[in-house]
This record gives structure tokens, C-alpha cells and sequence, in this order.
């Protein structure tokens, strides 16, 4: 082998190496990118687990250690716990000293943000509070103007008027003036003998057929001739703003349901008082809420 030949074996062992100095190396290729990068992409929320699972995990350990640190105070403070759960207690419930019982229906059923609230504030700031009132409306079976049906409705008058305390709670125009109420029976005095003796279908047609007894006579227009049957009679009471109006209301309408309870031969009662309207409220409340009113009494003193 001459020079030449050795020369030409070496270029070529010379570019062998060089070849295999550019060649990039083969990158292993595996099932996914995860198993190539191993723990780290496991532990990143971006290649492996998702944020909401993190999150929950989060949460929880949070939960866990904050029913620990509570239950730790607890077990180590309990006198503290039991003095700071009165002390809500007592503070969520101070608003019953603030109670207030209210049986004006105007209190109970107008709201406060309205023009009627605005102008009843205005008008009770200049006058006097309307009275209480009371009413019966006597609903004829046959005919309210027959004299057994007016003389049935003079005895459930003069019963009413004779309750214990009507006489000091009633309304009175002037002082030493007599209760006032409207009723029909002013046309005969509230007499049952001049009833009783009385030309009903004259005396009806030409006095008013309502009475205002005490304070002079509420003029109206009807007059009975006895051509049509009366349907019904209408009793109206009054009596002044205070506590005693109240027990009175309550006498009045436990007496009227027991007239209703015994039945009335001329007429269907109905009943009410200013009071009815709380008086129902508690009624509805007490059936509604039977652990706080065990027992509700079904013969409640509202309007029948």
C-alpha cells in the first residue's frame, strides 16, 4: 500500500467520525408524555390532576382543621362556649321586650308607606280618634219587619246593652248624655209594649228607619210599606278607646255566640267587634302553631 492508498483510508475513517458527530440523538418514545417526565408532571395541576380536585382537597383540609381547632377550644374552654352560646341567645330574643299587643285593625292592616297612613296620622293629630265599634247584622229567615222577628231582635238588643260594663265603656256625646247606638227600636222608645201595641207598617213608613240613639236621629231615606219583605237588620255600638272596650268587646261576643248556639227562630246572627280582627289573627296563629298553643280553643272569640 502506497502513501497515496493510506491517505485515501484516512479521509474516509475521518469522515465516518464526522458523520456520526452530527447525528441527533433518538429521542425513546414512550406510551404518553406523563410516563417520560415521571413525578414531575404528576404533581403539576396543569399535566396531571385538575384544579377542582385540588380545590376540594384544599377545602376539606381547611374544614378538618378548623372542627379541629374548634373542637380543641371546646374540649380545653367549655364554660367559655356555653357563656358565648347563651349570650347569642339572649341577644336574638331581646327583641321581646319590645312586644307589642295590637287590636286597632287600622294598626294591623294598613301598611305604614301609604297616603292613608300618612292622612290618618294628619287628621287623629287634630281630632280625636274614632270610637270602637261593635255590630250585629240579623239576617231574616223570612222577614225582618214582622213584629215576632222585631220583637226576637229588641231582646238580643236589650242583652247586649245590660252586659256588665257597657254602661262605663260606652260612647257618650256629651256628658250625662245616654250610651250611644243605632238600632231600629228608637221608633218605639225601645219599649216592648209600645212594640208590642205598634202599627209597624205606618210607624216604619214614616219615621227613619235607623235610630241614632244618644246624639239625635241619622235621617234616611228608606221607608218601609210593607210591600217587600225586610231582608235584614243592622245593630251598631260604640264605646270609648281603653282596655276595659276591650274585655267588653269580649263579653259581647261570647254572649252573641251563645245566642248563635241556641238559635234564633227569625234570624241568622252574625257578630263582630274592633277586636275580632286580632281575635281571629290569635286563632289562625294558635291552629297553625300547636307547640305553642297546645290547645287552641275552637270557640275563639273572633267574629262569627
Amino acid at each position: 500500500m502506497n502513501i497515496t492508498d493510506k491517505q485515501k483510508e484516512g479521509q474516509k475513517k475521518d469522515d465516518t467520525a464526522s458523520t456520526g458527530d452530527c447525528t441527533a440523538p433518538t429521542v425513546p418514545r414512550s406510551s404518553s408524555l406523563r410516563d417520560s417526565l415521571g413525578d414531575t408532571a404528576a404533581s403539576s395541576p396543569w399535566l396531571g390532576t385538575s384544579t377542582v380536585t385540588m380545590c376540594r382537597q384544599s377545602f376539606q383540609q381547611f374544614l378538618v382543621e378548623c372542627f379541629d381547632a374548634l373542637g380543641r377550644t371546646a374540649a380545653s374552654r367549655p364554660f367559655t362556649l356555653i357563656l358565648i352560646g347563651v349570650f347569642f341567645v339572649v341577644s336574638c330574643g331581646s327583641g321581646i321586650t319590645r312586644l307589642q299587643t295590637v287590636s286597632e285593625f287600622e294598626d294591623l292592616w294598613i301598611p305604614r308607606k301609604t297616603v292613608a297612613w300618612a292622612d290618618r296620622t294628619t287628621i287623629y293629630s287634630q281630632f280625636d280618634r274614632p270610637p270602637r265599634m261593635q255590630s250585629i247584622v240579623l239576617v231574616a229567615k223570612r222577614d225582618a219587619a214582622s213584629k215576632a222577628a222585631l220583637q226576637e231582635a229588641l231582646q238580643i238588643h236589650q242583652r247586649v246593652i245590660s252586659l256588665p260594663g257597657f254602661e262605663a265603656t260606652c260612647l257618650r256625646h256629651y256628658a250625662g248624655a245616654p250610651c250611644a247606638y243605632k238600632t231600629i227600636f228608637g221608633i218605639w222608645n225601645y219599649s216592648a209594649s209600645a212594640l208590642a201595641a205598634a202599627n209597624l207598617t205606618h210607624d216604619m213608613a214614616v219615621r227613619p228607619l235607623i235610630d241614632l240613639h244618644g246624639g239625635g236621629r241619622l235621617e234616611s231615606d228608606t221607608v218601609m210599606d210593607g210591600t217587600a219583605p225586610v231582608r235584614a237588620l243592622q245593630f251598631l255600638y260604640y264605646s270609648e278607646i281603653g282596655s276595659e272596650s276591650e274585655a267588653w268587646e269580649k263579653r259581647f261576643i261570647e254572649s252573641l255566640h251563645g245566642e248563635k248556639s241556641r238559635g234564633l227562630v227569625h234570624f241568622t246572627l252574625m257578630y263582630g267587634a274592633q277586636r275580632s280582627y286580632k281575635d281571629e289573627s290569635d286563632r289562625a296563629i294558635a291552629q297553625d302553631n300547636p307547640l305553642v298553643h297546645p290547645n287552641p280553643n275552637p270557640n275563639s272569640t273572633a267574629a262569627l
